[in-house]
C-alpha cells in the first residue's frame, strides 16, 4: 500500500518512487506475532495511521520500464497532480475527515483512480469529489435560468417524513472546465443553506465550453458529507 501524506506535493513523487522501488511492504494482520518495531536483518517494522506494517529492503533492484509499468507510473503521476490541485479545498477538509486508517489523500486516490485513463488523462465525469453518510435529498436538479443572464439554478427537495435536519447543512459546488488543461476548478463552497432549497450561479467560461459540475452537502461541523453528484453543462446552451 502506498501511503500518501495529505500535504503531498508532486515534487515528492520521485523520492517516493525511489523509496518503494527498493522496498516490499506488507500489513501485519496476525496480532499474535506482535508489532515489529525497528530493524531485524532486512525486515523493518513501523506503524502508520494505527496500522502496523513491515518493509523488506531489497539488495538489488532494477528499474524496468516496460510499456505497462511506464503507463502505470504516468497514471499515478496524473492522480498525484489532481490531489495537489484539490488538496486545500477538497482533500484536506473533506476526505481527511472521512478516511479511516489512511490519509485523506490515500482515500481520495483510492476512490478516484477509476477516473484516470490508460493514457494518464482524467475522465472528469468519473470523479468522486466528496463521500460520506449524510442524507441525500429526494432530488437534486440543475437547469438553466430563464432570465437570460447566463445563470444556472440548482434546486433540491427533501422528504421531511424520512429526514429531519436543522437546515444548517451547507451546499457546495465544484466546477471543472474542459478547456482548462490545468484542471483548476471554480469553487462555490458553503454557498447556500440546505433549507433554502436553491442556489443560482453564473459559471465562468466562454460560449461552447464544456463544464463538469459537482455538487454535495456538508454538515455545519464539517465532518460528514453526501456523496457528490455530477452534471454535464455547456455554456451557451
Amino acid at each position: 500500500m502506498l501511503l500518501i501524506p495529505d500535504d503531498f506535493d508532486y515534487a515528492h513523487f520521485t523520492l517516493l518512487f525511489n523509496f518503494f522501488k527498493f522496498t516490499i511492504m506488507g500489513k501485519i494482520k496476525d496480532a499474535s506475532i506482535g508489532a515489529l518495531k525497528g530493524k531485524v536483518g532486512n525486515l523493518v517494522g513501523s506503524s502508520w495511521m494505527g496500522t502496523d506494517y513491515y518493509r523488506i529492503h531489497r539488495k538489488h533492484v532494477s528499474n524496468p520500464r516496460t510499456p505497462k509499468q511506464v503507463a502505470q507510473r504516468e497514471r499515478f503521476k496524473a492522480a498525484c497532480l489532481l490531489i495537489r490541485r484539490l488538496r486545500t479545498p477538497i482533500v484536506m477538509p473533506v476526505w481527511s475527515k472521512v478516511a479511516v486508517n489512511m490519509t485523506g489523500a490515500n482515500f481520495f486516490m483510492k476512490r478516484n483512480m477509476q477516473a484516470v485513463n490508460a493514457d494518464a488523462t482524467i475522465d472528469l465525469s468519473k470523479l468522486v469529489i466528496s463521500t460520506g453518510s449524510l442524507y441525500d435529498p429526494l432530488s437534486l436538479d440543475l437547469s438553466k435560468d430563464e432570465s437570460g443572464d447566463g445563470s444556472f439554478v440548482f434546486d433540491w427537495k427533501d422528504d421531511p417524513e424520512e429526514y429531519s435536519f436543522d437546515g444548517e447543512e451547507l451546499f457546495n459546488v465544484v466546477v471543472f472546465n474542459e478547456a482548462d488543461s490545468n484542471m483548476r476548478p471554480d469553487l462555490y463552497l458553503r454557498c447556500a443553506a440546505r433549507k433554502n432549497m436553491l442556489f443560482q450561479f453564473i459559471p465562468k467560461g466562454k460560449p461552447g465550453d464544456k463544464l463538469h459540475v459537482f455538487a454535495f452537502f456538508r454538515n455545519v461541523d464539517n465532518d460528514n458529507f453526501t456523496d457528490s453528484w455530477h452534471f454535464d453543462l455547456t455554456i451557451g446552451e
